[in-house]
């Protein structure tokens, strides 16, 4: 018990020493102005104990279940694509879902907050005829998608549809009418377009080049549905309509009586909400994936099923084409197009009683119906195709025109304008094939000889195409 005093002396000795050198050690610090310091290499960092599981806290937050968005939960308010059409209906609408692949790599991009880029390639319908105050299809769609899935102040609509206009245009002239770093194309061509395998395959060729593009985009095609017999949204509508014809003015309705070609404010509803109850399926897929805790793995069958391969990638074989080798490409095309409604627009070299005609409907020709006038353009081809576009009707008192390059006159190609079909679109037919590369002049000549019945002599010139 004696020693207790001295050891109380002596830890207040050690103590006072301990404070002294530290209040040393800090006045150094404060006053001492060299760089180096005798301590900066001694480790100070104070270390405890580590403590049991029990009582220590988890270095990462405890995962939580993301909350999804209402229009996810089938049979919500917000769900109202069901409600509103049923189930079946809706799933008849879709003719082809495709892998969705592109498409939710679009929609994962929108989820990091970064804007989107769409485009339209269309006819009419998507231009609007008969639309009514809220506008086509498409203008329904974007908004739903700057309202509800994906706002943001950068999310913008190309419209580059064009009346009269199908596929045969646009496989080579898309690129004058919506710009190349889409992300998302509604290509809706099926009024225009006919049933034949040489449509078909023109209308491949214009999805293959959008496919092909830089950004990968997603192409959504959109076909409508008409009285004359086009399919498209014909498959949830027509058991309707033969149940009960008087639909008819429901969806086809308009100021002028039924429109048989252009579906009204009722039906471009319905292609937008078709159109974004899909989407509203890939958004909810994409969230969903991400409701699963980290680290989960989801297990599956061992087979070439379960390879991890591009759903997104553009295939090698043609929808029309018979089996090839794996490693055999189809190469791109690259033409170069200039139309009436380019910007600028298709201007001629020269001309003699031709001229610029603005066709109601947004519809624009160099147009003449003098046997006689003939018109220039310059051309610079690349790789030996040179093709135009031009009207073709049998309502429009058209007649034909004859069509040389440069002084080859022998070598003229004859065109007819009429024909005996109720559609009046743009057509396209091709011209030459082995022209050799550089710059030449295309004439054309009204011609005498017609095949409308009430002797038309009129054409109508809508673009030039060369590759």
């Amino acid at each position: 018990m004696s020693s207790t005093p001295s050891l109380r002396r002596r830890n207040g000795v050690l103590a006072l020493s301990a404070a002294a050198l530290v209040t040393t050690f800090l006045l150094y610090l404060l006053f001492h102005d060299s760089p180096l310091y005798p301590l900066d290499k001694v480790d100070l960092t104070l270390r405890f104990p580590t403590l049991s599981s029990a009582f220590r806290s988890s270095s990462t937050l405890p995962w939580t279940r993301p909350i999804l968005p209402d229009y996810c939960s089938p049979g919500s308010p917000e769900d109202f694509w069901s409600t509103r059409y049923t189930e079946e209906n809706l799933s008849m609408a879709r003719s082809y879902s495709g892998s969705g692949t592109r498409f939710r790599h679009l929609v994962e991009k929108a989820m990091r907050g970064e804007p989107v880029k769409m485009g339209v390639i269309g006819g009419s319908v998507s231009r609007g005829r008969n639309s009514g105050t809220l506008g086509p299809y498409h203008q329904r769609i974007f908004r739903f998608w700057n309202t509800t899935f994906f706002p943001h102040p950068e999310n913008w609509l190309a419209d580059g549809s064009r009346p009269a206009t199908g596929s045969s245009y646009f496989s080579m002239c898309w690129g004058e009418h919506i710009p190349q770093d889409v992300e998302l194309v509604f290509v809706e061509l099926s009024i225009n377009d006919y049933r034949t395998t040489e449509a078909a395959s023109i209308w491949e060729t214009l999805v293959r080049s959008l496919l092909e593009l830089p950004t990968k985009p997603t192409v959504i095609a959109i076909n409508s549905f008409a009285l004359h017999g086009r399919n498209g949204i014909r498959n949830p509508t027509l058991p309707y309509l033969l149940a009960n014809p008087a639909l008819e003015a429901s969806l086809f309705g308009s100021e002028n009586g039924i429109d048989p070609k252009h579906i009204n404010d009722v039906g471009h509803q319905m292609v937008a909400d078709f159109t974004t109850h899909w989407m509203r399926d890939e958004i909810c897929r994409v969230m969903s994936e991400r409701d699963v805790p980290p680290g989960s793995v989801r297990k599956v069958e061992d087979n070439w099923w379960t390879e991890p391969i591009d759903l997104g990638a553009v295939p090698h074989l043609r929808m029309t084409e018979q089996w090839r080798k794996v490693n055999d490409t189809i190469p791109s095309l690259h033409p170069t197009c200039k139309s009436t409604s380019s910007r600028p627009p298709l201007q001629p070299s020269k001309g003699e009683e031709w001229y610029f005609e603005e066709a109601p409907g947004d519809k624009f020709y160099w147009s003449a119906s003098k046997p006689g006038a003939k018109i220039t353009f310059g051309l610079d081809i690349a790789e030996g195709r040179v093709g135009m576009f031009f009207l073709r009707s049998r309502k429009q008192w058209l007649g034909n025109v004859k069509c040389w390059l440069d002084d080859n006159v022998k070598a003229s190609k004859l065109v007819e304008g009429w024909w005996n079909k109720d559609e009046s679109v743009s057509d396209y037919v091709a011209l030459w094939s082995n022209v050799a590369s550089g710059k030449h002049n295309l004439t054309c000549e009204v011609q005498t000889t017609t095949k409308d019945p009430g002797g038309g002599h009129a054409f109508k010139i809508i673009g030039l195409a060369t590759v």
